[in-house]
């Protein structure tokens, strides 16, 4: 509902909503007879690179002032408020996939996949004739209802072995559907956020289990049924870095031309990110090779891994039950509670999530 508001006069002013890209929608903010609306200008400012760049934004604030002065004419004059501008026929699922593109060229290989699960379902439960005008909260809540009777889909799994999806699953496919709806919003596609009063699922999943650094070192001191295993999984107590990443990682990746050792990981952006490796890690790596070869090139996944964790951590006597995941969470402990800061860790994680951040934040309190 619009904000009521006492201005008999109309009030025009020009102002500038920011855009996924660098770019600047423009649009005139009317107050007039007690509400407020939006209309947009069609109008945009780019960023100013060159000296074209710059009398393109020049004749857009112009064009736009031009427009502010007419429509507040309009109004002074009695003439009723027209309807805004918006876009409301566009295809939902081709604003979506276009959303989808943006998150591939800017941000982690592992958000844009995130994307794509939530496109899947979304795809299942409308049709590229789908447009913004049949967006609306009864449709929103529509599509959680799909996600209650979904299954989980993967190549790997056989129709017999799908479950329903879980509450943290459907909490991020439901997010995505927000983000894109108010990104809609913000670009003057629809008047109003249907999603704005839709509720979302818990968050909630299990406490990701970590070490503490007496237990690192316990395991540190204790052989284990397969060395490269325990290598691995003591490499990422030091640097944060997931299972699959170093499954991957070559010794081209590792740079030690500098005042200290770094590895560029290349799946978390579409640039890559640096972690420092500190010394007491670089025992794990063993003897260099080849720029093309991989630094764990014996090591193999497979459905034991877990069993040889446990055997490895009993032997140490660590009790707790953990997975190789548990090494990156141990990581960002440790360094909180070393006395690094959030945006640091954050940082040294491939940017993580600001959700996984609180949560070790509070690890960190009472994991010691």
């Amino acid at each position: 509902m619009a904000k009521k508001y006492n201005i008999d006069i109309p009030k025009v002013t020009v102002r500038k909503r920011k855009l996924r890209t660098d770019t600047y929608s423009l649009y005139l903010d009317i107050i007039y007879n007690g509400t407020r609306t939006r209309e947009n200008l069609e109008l945009y400012i780019i960023p100013e690179t060159t000296r074209k760049d710059k009398l393109a934004n020049m004749k857009a604030y112009s064009a736009a002032s031009k427009l502010r002065d007419e429509r507040e004419m309009q109004l002074l004059n009695g003439e009723s408020a027209t309807e805004q501008m918006f876009d409301t026929d566009m295809p939902f699922l081709e604003y979506f996939r276009q959303i989808m593109e943006k998150i591939k060229e800017k941000y982690s290989i592992t958000e844009y996949k995130n994307w794509y699960n939530s496109y899947n379902y979304l795809k299942g439960y409308c049709s590229e004739t789908t447009t913004f005008n049949d967006i609306t909260p009864e449709w929103c809540e529509g599509f959680k209802a799909y996600l209650d009777n979904a299954e989980t889909y993967s190549h790997k799994q056989t129709s017999s072995a799908r479950k329903r999806l879980s509450d943290r699953t459907k909490h991020a496919y439901v997010d995505k559907l927000r983000k894109c709806i108010k990104s809609a919003f913000e670009e003057n596609i629809i008047p109003t956020n249907p999603m704005k009063d839709v509720k979302n699922y818990s968050n909630a999943g299990k406490t990701p289990v970590c070490l503490t650094w007496d237990e690192v070192k316990s395991l540190d001191k204790t052989p284990c049924i397969k060395p490269t295993l325990k290598n691995m999984f003591l490499f990422s107590c030091f640097t944060g870095i997931r299972r699959k990443d170093m499954e991957r990682m070559t010794w081209g990746d590792i740079d030690g031309s500098g005042e200290v050792t770094t590895v560029t990981v290349s799946d978390k952006t579409p640039t890559g990110y640096k972690v420092i490796i500190p010394e007491q890690a670089m025992k794990y790596l063993g003897q260099r090779g080849n720029d093309d070869d991989l630094v764990f090139s014996d090591f193999k996944y497979n459905t034991f891994i877990y069993v040889e964790l446990r055997q490895w951590a009993l032997d140490a006597g660590v009790m707790k039950d953990f997975t190789f995941h548990s090494a990156r969470h141990t990581f960002a402990v440790l360094l909180l509670q070393f006395g690094a800061d959030i945006y640091t860790v954050a940082s040294m994680l491939g940017n993580s999530s600001a959700s996984h951040m609180e949560i070790y934040q509070e690890l960190a309190l009472t994991n010691k």
